[in-house]
């Protein structure tokens, strides 16, 4: 364990590659008063998670140490006595840091639940920020009810601290969020302190240092990136497998796009281990699976379009590159469309009613 800790230190609980980028954002500039811990939670423990290595070995890294406890996937027994054992070890490492301030991307995650209650407990004035959770933070998702009884039983196995929302960024602990869209948040998050990310938030030097770390651990060349005219982005297999037949219309006529004049790329979830474009075309690109979309659009080239439906890699991708070309394709069975359509609309982000009318508008442009 470290030493010498200064009276105040700082905790980041991340579990996406994008409370990362936010979480090394915010700590390049607490860090100037405060000692900065990054902890990655949730982690699945069969998935291994580069990004920790990374930022153990980073030179110019704003965290002190860096910290990982992993998750299973399982329905048996094993999962919740191995989820009991590292919500002891979340207690007992916020016992030795003592932290006064704590920042989270997800407040229903039972580690940082656990690690909040601990603070609280050793400092009833210690803080609670938000950070930015894209589109959840947005458009509410109401996770699924849990009954009185099994509150009871979670408080009897976990422990009596144990108290989680329904809704992302909806916890009464929560002070301050750091939002990149204030003045859309959902109704919850707009009963706190809300600050904006500064604009040129993504253009400091340290940033650059480690975003370029980051790519050369993934064995991607920057010069890659940017010969990129068009990347598709693919969201998670829940949501390819709920709207197949969307999304296999939308890879076929992207695909008959790819040639050696125009450069295609597609981007899978990190979980996918498929390339869906291989069948159709070879000349369509594959940028690693695990590498995070939000460390590449900062190299893309200017004008570079990127084409998605609804998420949180179209909103990012035009808050930190406004002269990128963000499409976003219409799926009429997909509820959340309508709740981010003021916002995206806002941000010039050009939506299609389906993939053909984006094509044949591509085609007019580049005719006239």
């Amino acid at each position: 364990m470290l030493k010498n800790l200064n009276n105040e230190p700082a905790v980041f609980f991340v579990s996406t590659p994008f409370h990362l980028i936010l979480s090394t954002i915010l700590a390049l500039e607490v860090q100037k008063n405060r000692t900065c811990f990054l902890i990655f939670i949730d982690q699945p423990i069969d998935h291994k998670n580069k990004y920790f290595d990374i930022m153990m070995n980073i030179k110019n890294s704003p965290f002190k140490h860096c910290y990982q406890f992993n998750s299973i996937q399982s329905s048996s027994l094993k999962k919740y006595s191995y989820r009991r054992e590292v919500l002891k070890k979340v207690k007992d490492l916020i016992a030795y840091i003592k932290p006064s301030i704590m920042y989270t991307g997800n407040d229903r995650r039972i580690e940082f639940i656990r690690g909040y209650t601990q603070m609280k407990s050793q400092n009833y004035n210690s803080k609670i920020i938000y950070v930015d959770d894209g589109i959840l933070s947005y458009a509410i998702h109401n996770y699924a009810y849990e009954s009185i009884v099994e509150i009871f039983l979670k408080k009897l196995y976990y422990g009596f601290w144990y108290d989680r929302q329904q809704v992302v960024g909806g916890s009464d602990c929560i002070e301050q969020a750091y939002l990149a869209f204030p003045e859309y948040a959902h109704k919850k998050l707009k009963k706190k302190k809300l600050s904006p990310f500064k604009k040129d938030s993504f253009l400091s030097a340290e940033l650059e240092l480690i975003i370029k770390e980051i790519l050369k651990s993934f064995k991607y060349k920057k010069n890659e990136i940017n010969r990129v005219d068009l990347i598709h982005i693919l969201p998670h297999k829940k949501e390819l497998k709920k709207f197949r037949s969307f999304y296999e219309k939308i890879i076929k006529s992207i695909s008959k796009l790819a040639s050696d004049h125009f450069n295609i790329a597609v981007k899978h979830h990190p979980f996918e281990r498929d390339n869906l474009y291989s069948i159709h075309n070879n000349k369509v690109k594959t940028i690693p699976a695990d590498i995070a979309f939000e460390y590449i659009i900062p190299v893309l080239k200017k004008g570079a379009i990127i084409v998605g439906d609804v998420s949180t890699v179209l909103l990012t991708a035009k808050w930190i590159r406004p002269d990128l070309s963000v499409i976003s394709i219409k799926n009429e069975l997909d509820p959340r469309q309508k709740v981010i359509s003021s916002l995206a609309k806002n941000l010039n982000i050009k939506s299609f009613e389906s993939i053909d009318l984006f094509i044949k508008k591509l085609f007019d442009n580049e005719n006239s």
